[in-house]
Parts: C-alpha cells; structure tokens; sequence
C-alpha cells in the first residue's frame, strides 16, 4: 500500500492555480472570437429612397449606423462620360445614420480618358454627390466610388481617384476578388481603404457551373495564398438572389423575376436548375419560354453567409471590421438574415 502524501498549503496553492488555468483556458475555447460582422452596413442600390416599415425596424434593431448609398452610374453617352440613374429622396433620411455617396462608373470611361476628362469628370461627380446629399442637409465628407477598373484602365482610373482626394475627402473603392489576389498585376488604389466585394465569383456563362454569386471554393482559393493587402479592408457580402437565362446552353442574360417552376412547363435537372420541356407564357416574368431554353436560380442562405464570415475571418487579417451587406431590401434580408 503506497503511503499517503500530506496535502500541503503549496501543493493546494498549486492545484488551485492550474484548476483556474485550465478554465480559463476551457472558457476562451468556448467564447467566439470577435465577430467581423460586429458592424454591419447596408447599400443601398435603388434609384428612389424610401424605406418601408420593417427595413426602417431593422435598422433601429440591429443599430446600422452606415449605408453606402448608391447616388447614380456614370456611363458613356454620345461619346462622353454621363450620370445616369440619379437618386431620388422620397423620404428624409434617418439622421442617426451617417450615408456614405455610391457612385459606379464604367470601366470603359477611363479606356481613352485624358486628364482634362478626368479631372472634369471628378468634379461632376463630387458636384452632383453634394446636391445629392446637401438636398437633406447631410455633409458630404466621404465618397465610395464603385468601377471594375483593369489593366488598361488602371492608370486613368487611379489618376480619377487621386482628383477626388483633393477635394479634401475620405475616398474608398470597391475591389474584386481578382483584383485583391492579383494585387501586383492589378495595382493598388489610391483610396484611404476598400471595399472587398465577396460575391459574384463564378462565371454565367456556362450552364452548368455552380452558383457564380457565392461558393467556399471558390472564395477560399481567392483568399488563402494572398499576402495582407495594403490598404485597411471592409467585406460587401451579397443578400440578393437571381435567376439565369440560358438557350441552348448558352448564357442569355438575368432575370430577376424567377418564373414558376412547379409545373408541367419544367423539369428538375439540379438542386437549382431547370429545363422548359414545353413552350407556354409565364405570367410571373411576363415572358415567353421554349423547350430549348434551362434556367439557374440562384439564391444565398444563411449557411452560405456563416461560411463565407468563417472563411474571411481565417484569411483576411486587416479587416475594419465592417461588413455591407448588398443590399438593403426587406425581401433580402428576411430571407438571409433574419
């Protein structure tokens, strides 16, 4: 039989500090790490501002103090660079919440741009941001400018971004997923930070790919071998949904009313496709369908958002810590967040 050993006041002293050690240790495997999406962001992208009651509940419940609010597009009219799709205030903004200016502009605006363009086109655009925003008597202090720049483009579009910073303003730019892993080919942006656009990844065109707004793969090839890019970062994660119209195969174009499926007119080829088996009107889209055309219906869900959140948090180190969600609309958001 094995003598017992006296149980001292330093061996319970002992005991009592890796008993404390180990819960400690026990509680911070348990507690989740600082959420990313700690601060949430909306855009909002419709041509009329007017909230309805849940979106203006929502709101106030989760404590959304930032919307990027999309102001207009600059596209290319008779040659020259023209603001379309002005936003109207049908209401008055929430003044608890700050609204930061949207613009996006066409990448092909800055193929042939010249300085005088562009230094004339950066002041056009802070111009009709300040009526924009002045018309509300909300400051103009920060502008996000939105454009898919290239390699051929990236010169112009950078020297664009540069006139708008010396209006003496806080300039971000949205960035994708190719442009933040192909940093050095794609260039940095002269802006203060960006805005990472997590959606959108896959391609269209090809009937029989996965979902192109969002899959892990896909995201997690894009951020796993990329070094910390240079500039701080905020994440735009998608809430939206479409519907993708193919003819023999090929891409045709989006629908954003999803026609009715459950029907004798379709047949069930996927978990998110389907096949017109026979010509009818579908009052839904308010279109006609044919048997040689297939449709894939795309949405996000809830698992998709938390996996993208998990994946970003793994990969991505100098995030603010701001996550917009695109976009604000009580149908999306009732579907992914709610």
């Amino acid at each position: 039989m094995k003598p017992i050993i006296p149980f001292t006041s330093k061996m319970q002293a002992f005991y009592i500090g890796c008993i404390g050690f180990i819960t400690l240790l026990f509680i911070n495997a348990c507690t989740p790490s600082k959420s990313s999406n700690e601060n949430q962001a909306f855009y909002y992208w419709k041509t009329q501002y007017q909230l309805n009651s849940f979106e203006k509940e929502y709101l106030k419940k989760k404590g959304i103090k930032k919307i990027y609010l999309h102001c207009f597009d600059i596209a290319v009219e008779n040659n020259l660079p023209k603001p379309q799709g002005v936003l109207r205030w049908k209401e008055a903004p929430i003044h608890k919440i700050e609204y930061i200016p949207t613009v996006f502009i066409q990448n092909d605006i800055f193929k042939q741009a010249d300085t005088n363009l562009l230094n004339e086109l950066a002041q056009n655009c802070f111009s009709l941001c300040g009526q924009i925003m002045g018309s509300q008597q909300l400051p103009l202090q920060e502008m996000q400018v939105d454009c898919d720049w290239t390699a051929s483009t990236r010169d112009s579009y950078f020297y664009f971004l540069k006139c708008l910073k010396q209006k003496r303003i806080i300039v971000s730019a949205t960035l994708r997923l190719y442009q933040y892993k192909y940093a050095d080919k794609s260039g940095i942006p002269p802006a203060d930070y960006v805005s990472l656009m997590c959606y959108n990844m896959g391609t269209m065109k090809k009937d029989h790919n996965e979902n192109s707004i969002f899959n892990k793969k896909d995201l997690q090839a894009y951020l796993q071998a990329t070094k910390s890019y240079p500039l701080p970062l905020n994440i735009a994660l998608p809430i939206f949904n479409w519907t993708l119209l193919y003819s023999n195969q090929m891409f045709k174009g989006i629908l954003y009313k999803t026609p009715m499926v459950e029907n004798k007119y379709w047949k069930r080829i996927s978990e998110i496709k389907y096949i017109c088996v026979q010509a009818h009107f579908d009052s839904n889209c308010q279109r006609n369908f044919y048997p040689n055309e297939s449709i894939r219906i795309e949405t996000i869900s809830k698992k998709d958002l938390e996996q993208a959140l998990h994946t970003i948090q793994h990969y991505v180190k100098n995030s603010k810590n701001e996550i917009i969600y695109f976009d604000l609309d009580s149908s999306k958001i009732r579907h992914c967040l709610y």
